[in-house]
């Protein structure tokens, strides 16, 4: 179960970053809980270690 709702959070996290990488949505208006999880991605796929500003 545990499991199972770990890969959703996960999910839910790559969904926000697609949001935010085609400007439908600033990673200000991702919920808390994954926001962190969220920046990690944008980094990742972005290859920087800092967000530009139009995607907070």
């Amino acid at each position: 179960m545990i499991k199972q709702i770990k890969e959703v959070i996960t999910i839910m996290a790559m969904i926000y970053a697609t949001l935010i990488i085609k400007g439908l949505k600033k990673l200000s208006q991702v919920p808390a809980v994954i926001r962190g999880q969220v920046e990690e991605i944008l980094k990742e796929v972005l290859e920087c270690e800092q967000l530009p500003e139009e995607l907070l």
